[in-house]
């Protein structure tokens, strides 16, 4: 997915299951040092942050999915907190 988004192509989404955006952002790393491709940590990391701009978390309350935080990768900064 990381590969993918780095092609220089505008815009991409993907979905990872987590409960915070950090947390999605360590799934992703650590999915990504599991693989069978050999790459630092240094690398994965510097691959995420060029590839991804906004992390949106959505859940679920009382049955309807909504948008709970939207962080901005670039400033580390939540840009919506609901």
């Amino acid at each position: 997915m990381i590969s993918a988004m780095n092609t220089g192509h505008r815009g991409s989404m993907s979905t990872v299951h987590a409960n915070s955006p950090d947390e999605a952002l360590w799934r992703l790393e650590t999915l990504a040092l599991s693989g069978a491709r050999r790459v630092t940590e240094t690398t994965v990391r510097r691959q995420l942050l060029a590839a991804i701009g906004l992390v949106v978390q959505v859940e679920r309350v009382d049955g309807v999915r909504r948008v709970d935080r939207i962080v901005d990768l670039a400033n580390n900064e939540a840009v919506y907190e609901c």
